[in-house]
């Protein structure tokens, strides 16, 4: 979806997070934006860095990325990094499958690059929220920004957008994340969303860290107008974020669910369905007569019962009819309507 129809009324756009699950590989990421493709996602969207810019040679990798084979992180990322080059031919690639390329960048540098590339908006990943010099060259873009806030206070997103406002970013959307991997339910507080929106008065959405489908489709009918899902080929693959991705099965199973919410949300009023409309009749019930009525004869409750189809007087108005008098002779199941009455 075009950043400038992004967060339209009722649709919630989907970010399939590829990351680093190409594991370094060209043609596995050319791969996973068909998947994503296919599974009719609005974006896909990678990760864009310099390891040495992020890490130093001796960090460790966090409790969830031991899964991955690697040393360290710096040993993780430098295994994983695409090229500018790669970019391009992602970008393309990308555009003839019709998706949006996107991808995070982590330091100034990578945004140039991604800037060269020609990427339409920016992401920033929660960890950076507070990588004031980040935000300041993306702001400068001046293009749009979804930003995540895990692991963020209250108080360092206000600071965050604060920053972001006053130094350009025409466009911003906030996803409520948890930063856990895996996330639990029990850990997501879904109507943070609701305090983002009325804090800051922007498009919110959430990026989602736990397993499985359930809670992207429970943020679309929060009303979530971004979703970001991290996706893998094959969740048995070596690397630090497969695990915890949906399989392109899974993906599929998401990007319909949200699709049906947002048909089902719907706007405030009642309006009936014309399937809804065409059942009344056989499925409401309405006044009847019980036995032959002869004209002029008073009705009592005996006189009368609740059937369909709903052909007569609403029940609701019983006690308007007992006590009158037919205008007519009735027969047995006859509907009762108001003009039979005197």
């Amino acid at each position: 979806m075009p950043p400038e129809t992004a967060g339209a009324l009722g649709y919630c756009e989907l970010i399939a997070e590829a990351g680093i699950n190409h594991n370094g590989d060209l043609e596995t990421a050319k791969k996973m934006v068909d998947v994503a493709a296919e599974a009719c996602v609005d974006v896909v969207k990678f990760q864009t860095f310099d390891p040495d810019e992020v890490v130093t040679e001796e960090t460790e990798k966090a409790e969830y990325q031991k899964r991955s084979a690697s040393a360290n992180q710096h040993e993780m990322l430098s295994q994983v990094v695409l090229t500018e080059n790669e970019h391009v031919e992602l970008l393309e690639h990308c555009r003839a499958r019709s998706v949006e390329f996107m991808s995070t960048a982590y330091d100034p540098e990578s945004v140039a690059i991604l800037e060269r590339v020609g990427v339409q908006r920016h992401k920033v990943a929660s960890a950076d929220i507070v990588n004031r010099p980040l935000l300041e060259a993306i702001a400068a873009t001046g293009k749009p920004l979804i930003l995540s806030t895990g692991m963020a206070s209250l108080g360092e997103i206000d600071r965050a957008v604060t920053l972001l406002r006053q130094t350009g970013c025409p466009d911003l959307t906030l996803l409520h994340c948890v930063s856990s991997y895996p996330a639990e339910p029990s850990q997501i507080n879904m109507r943070f969303m609701e305090t983002l929106e009325a804090a800051f008065d922007v498009r919110v959405g959430f990026s989602d860290h736990t397993v499985g489908t359930a809670l992207p489709i429970m943020a679309a009918s929060r009303g979530a107008t971004a979703i970001e899902k991290h996706f893998t080929l094959d969740r048995g693959m070596d690397g630090p974020d497969h695990f915890a991705s949906l399989e392109p099965d899974e993906l599929v199973d998401v990007v319909e669910g949200v699709r049906a919410v947002e048909q089902a949300m719907g706007d405030t009023p009642r309006d009936l369905s014309e399937e809804e409309r065409r059942n009344i009749r056989p499925m409401r019930r309405s006044l009847h007569l019980r036995r032959d009525v002869e004209a002029g004869q008073t009705l009592d409750r005996d006189d009368l019962k609740i059937v369909r189809p709903f052909e007569g007087v609403d029940p609701w108005a019983i006690d308007d009819v007992v006590g009158r008098s037919l205008a007519v002779d009735g027969s047995a199941n006859d509907p009762l309507t108001w003009t039979d009455l005197q």
